[in-house]
């Protein structure tokens, strides 16, 4: 092989590269999670999604579920997402935020609900799951979506 066919790989790599990270670099519009709590108790009776954008707000989602903040909240800097699942009558239930993104005017905020098995031995005490997560602060208006097997349901 000729000098020139080593020229031409280098080449045709070096734009397979630069394009590859250009995309995923443009595509790339998730805002950093900086910090996510969750768990099986203490979240509200009944379903229910919240932007929390001032100390006040974070204080009082830590109070209605009896636990102390795990740190303060500076609402300059950030802003906090929560889903509470509302009560489910065992345990094995719980929720996950798996996706944060800018789409157009607002930021979606994809949500699962995982639930227990058929077969699954679950504890038999009333559940009521949430989680939260903390966000570099945002403006924009936030649509909660969850995702069950791939199809979407607000």
């Amino acid at each position: 092989m000729g000098i020139m066919h080593y020229v031409a790989l280098a080449i045709t790599a070096f734009f397979m590269a630069a394009g590859c990270w250009s995309a995923s670099a443009a595509n790339d519009t998730s805002p950093k999670i900086l910090q996510r709590w969750s768990g099986a108790q203490d979240g509200r009776e009944s379903f229910a999604t919240l932007v929390v954008d001032d100390a006040k707000g974070w204080e009082q989602f830590w109070q209605e579920i009896g636990r102390d903040p795990p740190q303060a909240f500076d609402s300059s800097q950030m802003t906090a997402l929560i889903v509470f699942l509302g009560q489910r009558r065992t345990g094995g239930y719980s929720v996950e935020i798996v996706e944060v993104l800018h789409s157009g005017e607002y930021l979606r905020v994809e949500y699962t609900e995982q639930t227990p098995g058929p077969d699954r031995r679950v504890t038999q005490v009333i559940t009521a799951p949430w989680t939260v997560i903390l966000l570099p602060r945002i403006s924009t208006p936030v649509h909660f979506v969850r995702s069950v097997s791939g199809i979407e349901n607000r």
